[in-house]
Order: C-alpha cells, then structure tokens, then sequence
C-alpha cells in the first residue's frame, strides 16, 4: 500500500481519537464521572493506534511484494526456457525483416525493400536513401532533397499536399519520381496506397505492378477525371466512418485500430503528372474534385502531389490552390509566374536543371534546395526488383462500369439521378459518381440522357449543365409522361 494511503488513514484515526477527546471533556462539563475515562482513552488512541496502523499495513505491503516478485521470478525463469528454445530462429527472422522489408503481420506478408546497390549509378539519390537521416527517420513518407552538402527530408505528413511548378524539361517529373522512390524504400505497402496519373508522357507508366498502386496508372483523362471523383468519394466514405467511431481524423482512428488490435486505414497519396493535360471538357469537374481533395483530404489520410507547367487560373482555380500550403517551383520564364506558384518572385533566376524553391505553411520565405537526379535505368531495375520480389496486391475497382459495353438503353439510375440533379440544381459527372457509386462512364451516359430529356443543359465549356426544370415541374410532368 503507498505512503501517501498509510498517511491518510492515519489522519482519519487521529481525528476519531480527538473527537473522543472532546467528547470527554464535555462530560466532564456536564459531572460526569465517564468524561475521565473518555479524556484518557482518546490520548492513548491519539499516541499508539497511529503506530499500530503503519506497522501492520508495511508488513502486508512487503508480503505482497515478496509474492509478486516471487511470481515474477518464475515467469522469467519459464520465458527463459521458451527463449533458449527458439534463439536461433528468433535471429534469422529479425535479419530479414530489419535489414530489407517492412513485415505485414495481419496477412504474414513481407514487403521486401528493394536493394540499394540498384541506386550506386545515381550517387545523389543513392546518398539521401543510404544517409542516417533517411534511415532512422520516423516517418515512412519522406523523401530527401539536397541542401549544399546536406540532406532535407521532407515529411509529407507535415507538408500536406504539394503544388510543383515549372518549364518542361526542369525537373517537375524527375521530383515526382525521387518522391515515389523514397517512398518504395521507407513504406510498406498495407499502409501507403498510390494513385498516379500522368496523361501526358506516360513516364508514370514504369511503375505499373508495384504493390503500392491502388490500380494501374491512369493514362486516360475521362479515366483520371473518374480516379479523381473517387477520391472524393473515399474522403467521405472516410469521414462517415470517423464519425461512427467518435474520433476527429485519419491520425485518431488508426491510433484507435491499434489500441483495440483491428486493421488500420491506409494513406493515399495521390500523383499527378501535368495537370494541364487533365482539363480538355473537364475543366469544371476537374476543378471541383481538386478543391475538395485539398480541402478535406488532409484529415481523410489522402495527400495530393500535382505538378504544372504554369499555375495560372485557367489551368487551376484560386480556389483550389488556396488548399495547398507546400509549393514547389523549378525554373519558371517570368516573374509573375513566379508569383502565382510562391507569392513572391525568383523562381525566375534558378538556372540549373534540379534546382527548386521551396515555401510551405509555416515560413515566409523560400528556401533554395536541389532535386537529385534519377535515371530512368535505375527506376526500371527498383520496380522489377519489387516485381518480382513481392506479391501484387489486388487493384481496387474504381472503373467497373467503364468496361459495360456502351447502350441506348434507359439506365436503371436514370429516374434516380434526375431526383438528385433536380434537387442539388446541379448536373456533373463527378456528382453522379459520387452519389451513386458508379464509373465515369457510366455517369457520362447517364449526364446524356439527362440532356436528352431536356432535364439538363448540353456541354458548356468549363461552366456546370445548368438544370432546366424545377421540382414542381417534374411532379407534374411525370404523372404524364414516362421516362423512355
């Protein structure tokens, strides 16, 4: 039992025995012959039962902590046993997994780290993956930029999303490409999900079968568009989800999952490679997917990483760039490019390919950093390396749909679908995707048959389809009239 409890009870003892004293007193106020007798029992309780009661409490303590540690002795004595018996294998596990895997303890699946001698022709990248930095970093979505002789690990759990800006030929992809590898040497594939687009060279392409893809790489901008409306999806699939478990973000439930032994959220970072490539008759849905993953993907455990010629408003909306804290800029043609990538000028001056200014949240001024190159040899060898040493985890589906062959049949959510527009006032792709779960095919269709109906308006550029009928009007048309 603690001191402080023995103190306790003591004080409590100390009082009763005052009180008996008071009371005897008070007899003898009153002539009463009990009042003496009173008087001197309480001043023997008041001096020795104090003592008494430490004595017998210290004495059970020590028993019991004899009989714990008694307990305690034989459990190691037995965990001994048990550990001489299974040593050897014990050492040969902790090898592999240590040194060149991350391990999945649910699935009994071990993710092997590709070797780093694969980088010894990129001295640069093969420095920053190879550097104590690097390696004893806590964070598994990190990825290192040069800083003179030293070594700038970015955390993207700190960062967020990214915006990167720059002329062809600067360094915006090769950025992306030491970004995706560092993360294939630092995370495990159960807990980092990719999602790549890139619709312009497909250079993103190469790494098409490593187990951190949620599917292919996109190379299609209506396929993109749809990845995208997906994305929006999860991040409210996500939120519903916290909102049952009682806990605010994505940090929360994963620290919930561990505590109680269930399986934890993965995070998704999302990779885009040129994002000028996505507008063509998107523009509008493009923009609304992009505000809403930089304004809510951050809680959700999604991440998006965008690279863009120029960052001017017919390409990304102000809205959207407002979302995203971490910016990025390789060598850009004038200051007022610049300006739209950093809030401030320079990026004007950088000459050498790989040189970047960064600014995040938090600093008011750029920092000057420069982006190791990787060679296309050497991503090839690292994604056959993980090929051929790790399972592929199965693709998601995001595009079910996209592969039903194209009808002019009514679609079975048609009637549905009008209801949703009708009563939201507004038609796009991305919402019936959103709304009813299906690919970005199926929802096009269904936006066709919309206009058909002359429910919504034909294509207006980057402008929403305006909705031609009221609710009121619907009611009454549809006890007419049945949807062919």
């Amino acid at each position: 039992m603690k001191e402080k409890n023995i103190k306790n009870i003591c004080k409590i003892e100390r009082i009763i025995s005052a009180l008996i004293i008071f009371n005897g007193f008070y007899q003898i106020g009153k002539k009463k012959d009990s009042g003496t007798w009173m008087v001197i029992i309480g001043i023997i309780l008041i001096i020795i039962l104090p003592k008494i009661t430490k004595k017998v409490l210290n004495n059970k303590e020590i028993d019991t902590e004899t009989k714990e540690d008694n307990e305690i002795e034989v459990n190691h004595e037995n965990e001994a046993l048990v550990e001489k018996d299974s040593l050897e294998v014990n050492v040969e596990i902790e090898e592999v997994v240590t040194n060149d895997s991350v391990k999945n303890n649910e699935e009994e699946i071990i993710y092997k780290v590709p070797n780093k001698e694969l980088l010894e022709n990129d001295d640069e990248i093969n420095e920053i993956i190879g550097s104590e930095k690097y390696i004893n970093a806590t964070s598994d979505i990190v990825f290192g930029l040069k800083d003179g002789e030293n070594i700038k690990l970015i955390d993207l759990n700190e960062t967020s999303h990214i915006l990167i800006a720059g002329t062809t030929g600067t360094g915006k992809t090769n950025l992306l490409d030491n970004i995706i590898i560092n993360l294939l040497y630092k995370s495990n594939p159960k807990y980092t999900k990719l999602l790549m687009i890139d619709v312009k060279n497909n250079s993103l392409r190469l790494y098409d079968g490593i187990p951190h893809l949620l599917i292919p790489v996109i190379t299609d901008s209506q396929k993109a568009i749809g990845g995208l409306a997906w994305i929006v999806q999860e991040i409210q699939n996500r939120y519903q989800i916290f909102i049952s478990n009682h806990v605010k973000n994505f940090d929360k439930f994963n620290e919930k999952m561990r505590t109680e032994n269930k399986e934890e959220m993965a995070k998704i970072i999302v990779i885009i490679d040129d994002l000028y490539e996505l507008i063509g008759n998107n523009k509008f849905d493009l923009d609304q997917s992009i505000i809403k993953i930089t304004n809510m993907g951050k809680t959700a455990g999604i991440i998006l990483v965008c690279a863009i010629t120029r960052p001017t408003s017919n390409i990304i909306s102000g809205n959207a760039k407002a979302n995203i804290y971490t910016r990025i800029s390789f060598f850009l043609p004038a200051k007022i490019d610049s300006n739209l990538i950093l809030d401030t000028d320079g990026a004007e001056n950088l000459k050498r390919p790989g040189d970047l200014l960064f600014k995040t949240i938090g600093t008011t001024i750029q920092k000057k950093y420069h982006c190791p190159y990787i060679s296309e040899g050497c991503i090839k060898s690292i994604v056959e390396s993980i090929r051929v040493e790790n399972k592929k985890i199965d693709n998601i589906t995001i595009f079910e749909s996209d592969i039903e062959e194209s009808t002019d049949e009514k679609d079975p959510l048609l009637e549905e679908a009008i209801e949703e527009v009708i009563r939201n006032q507004i038609a796009s792709t991305s919402l019936i995707q959103r709304k009813f779960k299906v690919g970005y095919a199926r929802a096009g269709r269904i936006l066709e048959q919309l206009e058909e109906l002359g429910i919504v308006s034909g294509f207006q550029g980057s402008k929403p389809r305006d909705v031609l009928i009221s609710k009121e009007r619907w009611h009454k048309l549809n006890k007419k009239y049945e949807v062919k």
